[in-house]
C-alpha cells in the first residue's frame, strides 16, 4: 500500500473552493513532498494547485530527476519569468506565508494576482496521519529505541556521545531529524543545547534528544539518564513523569491542544515548578508540525508528550515520547523504559 496522493490533492482543492481562491501555490518541500511524494533535494520547487487541472510542479532545471514524477505534471525554470508564465491567468493564489521566499514574494506582488497568506491551512490534511504514514512513524521510533539502547554515557563527553548516536544514525541508513542533544550537569538545564566537551559523571542529569528520519518521516524522543541520583534528583524526575502520565491519560479526542497546555501548566504549578515550553507538538514529515495551538485533537493525530523542569545553576530534566490518537485516547508509540537508572 502507497500513500493515496489523489485523495490528499481532493482534500487541497477543497480548501481552495471554500476559500474562493483560483488556486494554491505551495513551497514548503515538506508540503510538496506530502502531496506529490517528490523528495526533492534543496532546488526551489513550487507546487500550484488548482480546481481542475493536475497539478503543477514548478522546479529548477538542476532537479531533472523529478521528470519522472506521476502525481503532477513537471516545469523545469531557470528564471523567474518561467514561474510568472505557469501563474498567469490566475487572479487570486493563496501562498505559505511562513515558507515563501521573500525574494520571490517581492517579485509575485508586482504581479496583478491577489496573493492570499493559506499557510496554515495548507497543513491542515497533514495533521491526520493514515496507515502508510503510520508504519513509517513507527519504524522511525523503533530504530529511535535502538539508538538509546546500548549508548555509554558515564566517562564519555557530550560531544563524544553525541558523535556515538550520529554513527549509528549512519549504520542503520536513516538520517537525523534534528542534531542529537546531549546535555549534562547543569547544562542539562538548557532546553536546546549544543554537546560539548564536558565529561559526563555519574551523578549527572543526561537529557538525550534523539530523533530520525525514515523513509521522510520522523521521530522526536527523550529520556533523562542519572547513574547515581540524589534525592532531589529522584524527586524532580517522578515530578516530570507524573506531569507526563496525566497529560498523556487527558490527552483525547475532542480536546483543543490549548486547553493540554493549560492543563499542564496547572500540573507544573501545583508542583511547584515554572512551565518552560510546549507540552508537546505534532510530528510528521516535520518534527515540529500541527497540531499546535488552537487545533482540536483527532483519531490519527500523531504528537510528543515532553514535559520538563530545568533549574538554574543546577540542572534539568525532560522525559518525551510520542503518542497517537485511536479511539479517542492517546497510546504510546514507543515501548522504551522510562527508568531513570539505566
Amino acid at each position: 500500500m502507497k500513500p493515496d496522493f489523489s485523495k490528499r490533492i481532493r482534500e487541497l482543492r477543497k480548501l481552495v473552493k471554500e476559500s474562493k481562491l483560483d488556486a494554491l501555490l505551495l513551497s514548503s518541500p515538506r508540503d510538496i513532498t506530502y502531496y506529490t511524494g517528490s523528495k526533492l533535494t534543496g532546488d526551489a520547487a513550487f507546487l500550484l494547485v488548482d480546481p481542475n487541472s493536475k497539478p503543477l510542479l514548478i522546479i529548477s532545471c538542476l532537479s531533472n530527476y523529478a521528470r519522472d514524477l506521476r502525481t503532477a505534471k513537471v516545469r523545469f525554470f531557470s528564471e523567474f519569468k518561467d514561474i510568472v508564465k505557469e501563474l498567469s491567468g490566475y487572479k487570486s493564489v493563496g501562498f505559505d506565508e511562513k515558507n515563501m521566499n521573500a525574494g520571490v514574494f517581492m517579485k509575485l506582488k508586482k504581479l496583478r494576482i491577489r496573493l492570499k497568506p493559506f499557510g496554515p491551512r495548507i497543513k491542515i490534511p497533514r495533521m491526520v496521519k493514515d496507515d502508510w504514514e503510520m508504519r513509517q512513524i513507527r519504524k522511525a521510533v523503533k530504530i529511535t529505541e535502538n539508538l538509546f539502547q546500548g549508548v555509554r554515557l558515564v566517562g564519555r563527553t557530550e560531544f563524544e556521545a553525541s558523535g556515538w548516536i550520529n554513527k549509528g544514525v549512519v549504520d542503520l541508513g536513516v538520517e537525523n531529524a534534528f542534531p542529537p542533544i546531549i546535555a549534562s550537569g547543569r547544562n542539562s538545564a538548557f532546553i536546546h543545547y549544543l554537546p560539548g566537551k564536558r565529561k559526563i559523571k555519574a551523578k549527572d542529569f543526561v537529557i538525550m534528544d534523539i530523533g530520525v528520519r525514515f523513509n521522510g518521516y520522523c521521530s522526536d524522543m527523550t529520556r533523562t539518564f542519572c547513574q547515581k541520583p540524589n534525592r532531589k534528583q529522584k524527586k524532580v524526575y517522578e515530578d516530570v513523569l507524573e506531569i507526563q502520565n496525566q497529560v498523556i491519560d487527558n490527552a483525547r479526542a475532542g480536546v483543543r491542544f490549548d486547553v493540554l497546555e493549560d492543563f499542564s501548566k496547572k500540573l507544573y504549578e501545583k508542583l511547584g515548578y515554572k512551565k518552560m515550553h510546549s507540552i508537546g507538538h505534532g510530528v510528521g514529515l516535520s518534527v515540529h508540525e500541527r497540531p499546535v495551538s488552537k487545533d482540536t485533537i483527532q483519531n490519527g493525530m500523531v504528537f510528543t508528550v515532553e514535559p520538563g523542569v530545568y533549574l538554574k545553576n543546577w540542572g534539568g530534566c525532560r522525559v518525551e515520547d510520542m503518542v497517537y490518537i485511536k479511539n479517542n485516547r492517546a497510546r504510546l508509540l514507543s515501548k522504551l523504559s522510562r527508568e531513570l537508572t539505566p
